[in-house]
């Protein structure tokens, strides 16, 4: 593992068990629920600031264009965390039916709809990630695949909106990391709309495309 990559997972790492430990001493909920909770917390906010990065390297490509080698692995990081969600809450809340999830019965049936479309997605993406895939579609068609990471934002922050009554969005945590994706989504719209180009540089071709 390069160090970039190991930089980014530590810190993907790093950002979880901050975020679970701060759980763990608010709330008396098991620890499967408080897993649930800071893996969900932390995959939207890595995924959220990986497609950040995107934008960001077109609108200041002097500050953010080295910036995006990290991209990969913080990507992965956040797919690896809303996988650890989805299988916290499977086992913890319901208790491994997934007849349950997916019931009209279950009070959080569109939450779970949407979470799972975003996780589909997500697993699209971390699949089609490694240099033999870019290789067999060709760079321009990932990065045209690649570029659906935007509607799994949208799926994911679905489905926290709606999830509990919207319970999360009543604490100061949702909505800032509410405002954050609406950001990364207006943000990327920006861009396209004012015809940015988008410069790769040399290390992301270069790691993006090592066998």
């Amino acid at each position: 593992m390069l160090p970039h990559e190991r930089r980014a997972v530590v810190l993907s790492a790093l950002v979880f068990l901050l975020l679970f430990f701060i759980n763990i001493s608010s709330n008396t909920l098991p620890v499967l629920k408080n897993v649930s909770k800071a893996s969900a917390v932390t995959a939207t906010l890595l995924i959220a600031v990986t497609l950040f990065l995107g934008p960001l390297s077109r609108f200041f490509p002097g500050y953010f264009k080295h910036d995006l080698i990290y991209r990969k692995f913080l990507g992965l990081s956040g797919f690896f965390f809303a996988l650890l969600h989805a299988l916290a809450a499977f086992v913890g809340t319901y208790k491994a039916d997934i007849f349950l999830v997916f019931s009209v019965a279950n009070p959080n049936f569109y939450p779970a709809v949407f979470g799972a479309i975003g996780l589909l997605v997500l697993f699209a993406l971390a699949a089609t990630s490694t240099a033999h895939a870019i290789k067999k579609l060709t760079f321009n068609n990932w990065k045209f695949l690649q570029r659906l990471g935007y509607l799994s934002l949208v799926f994911v922050v679905l489905h926290f909106v709606f999830v509990g009554n919207s319970y999360f969005l009543k604490s100061v945590a949702g909505q800032a990391l509410l405002v954050f994706s609406f950001m990364v989504v207006v943000a990327k719209l920006l861009a396209i709309a004012a015809g940015l180009p988008k410069e790769h540089s040399k290390e992301e071709i270069k790691h993006l495309t090592k066998s």
